[in-house]
């Protein structure tokens, strides 16, 4: 049998207000950026490479649009460029916690024909998140 987990349950947090009615939660972007040390002394012709710096990546949210509460706060924060602390749990136990220093940077409103009021937000991550 699997030990795939449920996604049902996680939350995006503000400080601790949880954001209401999303849909979907995703965490990604994160890389390392590399530095390229190639020389005339490289072994094969083949590049070389040393770590630069990491990037944390972002936390990005959709859901269903309630102009309250924490989703209230995403848009104050966006408008006064607001860096503010974030946490996803993911799912129900949390099976992980990830707490991160961000700022938004993107705001999008769905309001289409027969259809519910949406909206997703995108939180840059500065600095590293941890993960517990």
């Amino acid at each position: 049998m699997s030990s795939a987990k449920a996604a049902f349950g996680s939350i995006l947090k503000r400080v601790a207000t949880a954001v209401a009615e999303l849909t979907s939660i995703t965490v990604g972007g994160q890389k390392l950026n590399l530095i390229e040390v190639s020389n005339m002394d490289s072994a094969s012709g083949y590049a070389e490479f040393i770590a630069g710096f990491a990037d944390g990546g972002e936390f990005s949210c959709e859901g269903n649009f309630l102009n309250s509460g924490a989703q209230a706060l995403i848009i104050s924060d966006h408008q006064a460029k607001t860096l503010t602390s974030w946490v996803v749990l993911l799912g129900v136990t949390p099976t992980a916690t990830i707490t991160a220093n961000c700022f938004v940077t993107a705001l999008d409103f769905s309001a289409k024909f027969d259809d519910k009021l949406g909206f997703s937000a995108t939180l840059k991550i500065t600095g590293k998140p941890v993960y517990s």
